[in-house]
This record gives structure tokens, sequence and C-alpha cells, in this order.
């Protein structure tokens, strides 16, 4: 099976990208007022001198800003070539929201693609809700997983990777019960007695 690759819609990418970036700067004009000082107003909004504690949370805020408009930019500048999954003969690749703070979370796709091999994956599942349109859902041996990130690929692209990888595991399951009953078979095997013992052991046994 050739390698297939599933990109977010520069659309989307687009808008993403947009949206991260005005936030970033939306949350720099917070405490800005036009009768303030210039010097009183950069403390407001940019970093404030004002006590430590002042300080250390303007440079929090700070970083968030400027975290929020690096992402966005990043989104636009790669709008053409976001990977959000990705399929090959090995398994299944997919982008996963992980970290705990929110800019962990916000600036997933900049994380490597979490690999599961089709041997680990028990099921997959296209769930259609009327108000939030279609989702998958993975089942492994540890879990089941929303793949929420996914949520931005088309239904057409989502239901492709459904197929194929329903296909994969169903190929799979055909593959362990044919050779569980190869081994079945030898059941009762030896390598001494002769071919007769072994048919009798292994397939029918004639000896009552």
């Amino acid at each position: 099976m050739p390698e297939k690759i599933y990109y977010l819609s520069s659309v989307r990418a687009t808008l993403i990208g947009l949206i991260l970036m005005l936030m970033g700067f939306g949350l720099s004009f917070i405490g800005f007022d036009v009768n303030q000082s210039f010097w009183q107003n950069f403390q407001s909004m940019v970093i404030d001198f004002r006590g430590v504690a002042n300080l250390f949370a303007s440079l929090l805020m700070l970083f968030l800003k400027l975290m929020f408009i690096i992402f966005g930019y990043f989104t636009l500048k790669s709008r053409n070539g976001i990977i959000r999954a990705k399929i090959d003969n090995k398994g299944f690749y997919f982008k996963e929201i992980t970290g705990k703070s929110k800019m962990e979370k916000t600036a997933f796709d900049l994380n490597p693609l979490t690999f599961l091999p089709y041997s680990q994956l028990l099921n997959i599942y296209l769930l259609e809700n009327k108000w939030t349109g279609i989702h998958l859902e993975i089942e492994t041996k540890l879990e089941k997983k929303r793949l929420v990130t996914l949520d931005a690929l088309t239904h057409s692209q989502k239901k492709e990777i459904y197929q194929i990888i329903r296909q994969k595991i169903k190929y799979l399951s055909s593959v362990g019960l044919i050779l569980m009953g190869f081994g079945v078979s030898f059941i009762g095997f030896d390598v001494n007695p002769s071919f007769w013992q072994n048919f009798q052991s292994i397939l029918v046994d004639f000896s009552v």
C-alpha cells in the first residue's frame, strides 16, 4: 500500500493561524488606557516593574502572547503542509494533543506524529453526530482514544482513514486465526514416533 498523507486544509490552517495571532495581539492590549502615560501603558501591557509579583506575572503573560503570535505565524507559513495523519504499511501516524499547559496543547502541530503499528490496534470507530460531525476513535490494548486533532480533516478523509485501518485490522485478525489453527494442528507432534503415530496424534487417531 502506498503511503497516504492527510494534510490540514489550507483554509482551516489560515483561519487557525489568524485566530492565534489575533489572540496574541489582543492580549497585548489588555491594560491599555488612553489617559495613562506611555510608561504606565508599557508596564500594564508589556512588562510591569511595580513589584516582584507584578514582574513575574507580566513576564508569563508576555511569553503567552509571543507564543500565540509565533504559533499563529508558523501555522500561516506552513498552511499548505500541516500533516495531521499518515498511513503506510507499518502502521498509523497521527497528531496528538500532549502537554499540561495550554501553550503545549495549542502547539501540538509542532510535535512529531504519534505512531501506532497495526498490531497494537484492536479497533477503529467512525462516530457520527448531527451537531459536531464525524469523529474517529481508536481502541488499543490500553485505552480508547478519540482522535480530536483529526476532526479538522474532511469527512471523506476521515472515512478513508477508517476504511483502510479497518481492513488492516481484519487482515491481521485473519492471519492470526490461521496461524493459531496451524499451531493447534501440531499439538501431539513428536520427532521420535513414526509418521503414522504422528498422524494419529495430530490429525485422526485410529487407535481406539
